[in-house]
């Protein structure tokens, strides 16, 4: 969910090719949930393969692999762990969403209702072990190493980007804009400019609302809400948390507009990682992801050009090429 900045944030954007050689952090339950619900087949569901196991997430990763693979990008791509301590909150509201939508889904599949019923099944998100372990095997035959972060993904990765001087973190979370990452990818390849990137910047951030220590960007937050506190003070938005944080002496004020204040201010301020050395990259490995696609639900038109453009960009270094060709005919060649 992260943090509302409302139409105090500024997207940028960038040329794709500022990213070559870099290495950015990947939040991979972020992906994992845009890809499910992106994914779907005619009637709103999300894909299959032949065992019944959802692979919406896998089509999506494997355009978004090639893309990286294009670029001469280096992703670390870190998965959400255990510890969700002081969200609870948070993921008891996603469960009972998750339950809501799934009810409603089911009534109006009753009553006949599919349009209806359509909307409901998209919002019905569920990360199962399969999708997890699906995604890490693609990723490690594509080369890409992956992190196990001991709570959440955007905390780990925005401390690898500060203490390894990454140049950035892939997600829509603006939790991570607020834990310091200097700046967060919101969408590689932009569809407005998809020669370009859209980023989000903390300095402009910073800069274009007149913050100038860390600690109001931090209590923004607070008032407007984040993960660890859903809805924030009461009756504040961005505009109005705005024109606190930038009066004086606003933090006796934020002690009786949050409960837990302290607690929660150094939550975001707390944030390190035990990592001392980043993992390496390994060599992709062709002929395993040939298999890996045909037994997840690829079809041979896809499974060959996805390695037809691999091979060409290994070898050629073409910068460009049209990755929509991979799926163009899903439904058409079997």
């Amino acid at each position: 969910m992260g943090v509302d900045f409302g139409k105090l944030q500024r997207i940028e954007y960038q040329s794709l090719s500022e990213l070559r050689g870099e290495t950015v952090v990947v939040d991979a339950y972020n992906l994992i949930f845009r890809y499910c619900a992106s994914f779907r087949d005619p009637h709103g569901h999300p894909l299959r393969n032949d065992q019944g196991e959802i692979v919406s997430h896998l089509f999506g990763f494997v355009q978004k692999f090639i893309t990286y693979h294009q670029l001469g990008l280096h992703p670390l791509i870190v998965f959400d762990g255990r510890n969700k301590q002081g969200k609870e909150a948070m993921l008891d509201l996603r469960s009972k969403l998750r339950m809501k939508n799934l009810e409603a889904m089911e009534q109006a599949l009753s009553l006949g209702d599919y349009d209806k019923a359509e909307r409901h099944t998209r919002r019905h998100i569920e990360i199962t072990p399969y999708v997890i372990s699906s995604t890490k095997c693609l990723a490690e035959i594509f080369g890409y190493p992956t992190i196990d972060a001991p709570g959440d993904a955007e905390f780990e990765g925005v401390a690898l980007c500060q203490k390894f001087g990454l140049y950035g973190i892939e997600t829509t979370d603006r939790d991570a804009l607020v834990l310091g990452s200097r700046r967060i990818i919101t969408r590689l390849p932009s569809t407005k400019h998809p020669e370009c990137f859209e980023y989000l910047s903390l300095s402009s951030f910073m800069e274009d609302n007149k913050l100038e220590r860390y600690d109001q960007l931090v209590d923004f937050a607070l008032l407007v809400g984040t993960d660890f506190n859903l809805h924030g003070a009461h009756g504040f938005g961005p505009i109005r948390a705005l024109q606190l944080v930038r009066s004086a002496d606003y933090e006796a004020q934020l002690r009786h507009l949050i409960p837990e204040y302290q607690m929660l201010r150094e939550l975001f301020h707390n944030n390190h990682t035990t990592i001392e050395q980043l993992p390496e990259p390994s060599t992709p490995r062709l002929g395993s992801l040939a298999e890996f696609l045909r037994a997840h639900g690829f079809s041979r038109h896809q499974t060959l050009t996805t390695i037809t453009e691999i091979q060409r960009i290994r070898m050629q270094k073409k910068p460009i090429f049209n990755i929509e060709e991979i799926f163009s005919k899903r439904s058409a060649d079997p």
